[in-house]
């Protein structure tokens, strides 16, 4: 009887054995699981665009002979430039177009042309870091309407508002450029397009101001266009 109870308590304790071995491992981390529980790496801060040189004024202005005995308007609007301030590019209805009397001098002849103006407020999320949150264009008044875009500039230069007959209206409230681009504030009091030309603004008074030298090779010195702008809409 004592073997037979023996061999049963050596029985039960193999059984014992054998289910403590079969027994599951606890399961490991798979490495795509570690992966994912790790945090995600910083994102790299942007950093801004240096601001870029203002326009140097001095040369334009003695390439342009502006002393006190000139008449061309040119000389009048870069020496107005010299005196504005930095253009807010502030559009409170998200966009607003301007109109306004370019000087274009091409091989010192110097010519009057109409010239429209736009902006529009851009999210900070939509423009480079530093820059501007603003894309702005320009463009030009169709030819059989050029007569009536400068009476106009004329009503506007004179604190009026246009004639709602004027036959430019409706063509300068609806004007769209064909491109546009980013903008930023100089290391001066100038805000220049983000472009290959060298395209400065500056705001005096109730005008926008533009000077954009022509740096072609070919170009004599001074030659450029010269540009006032009133506001039309916003």
């Amino acid at each position: 009887m004592k073997v037979f109870q023996a061999a049963v308590s050596l029985a039960l304790a193999v059984a014992v054995l054998g289910c403590d071995e079969k027994k599951p491992k606890p399961a490991q981390a798979s490495a795509s699981s570690a992966v994912a529980s790790a945090p995600a790496p910083a994102k790299p801060i942007e950093t801004p665009r240096p601001a870029p040189a203002d326009i140097l004024l001095e040369p334009l202005q003695k390439a342009l002979k502006c002393d006190k005995k000139s008449k061309t308007e040119s000389c009048r609007v870069i020496n107005e430039f010299a005196a504005a301030t930095r253009w807010s590019v502030q559009t409170p209805a998200g966009e607003g177009r301007w109109v306004g009397q370019a000087f274009v001098r091409d091989q010192g002849v110097e010519k009057k042309q109409i010239l429209l103006l736009w902006a529009k407020q851009m999210p900070t999320s939509q423009v480079g870091p530093g820059d501007l949150p603003v894309r702005v264009g320009t463009g030009t008044l169709t030819e059989d309407l050029v007569e009536h875009g400068f009476k106009m500039i004329a009503a506007l230069n004179r604190g009026d508002q246009p004639s709602k007959h004027n036959q430019a209206r409706r063509e300068v409230e609806a004007f769209v450029p064909t491109t546009n681009r980013g903008a930023v504030n100089t290391a001066g009091a100038s805000v220049r397009l983000i472009a290959e030309e060298t395209v400065y603004f500056r705001q005096a008074g109730r005008k926008v101001l533009m000077v954009m030298p022509n740096q072609a090779t070919s170009a004599a010195p001074g030659d450029g266009t010269y540009a006032e702008f009133w506001r039309a809409t916003w």
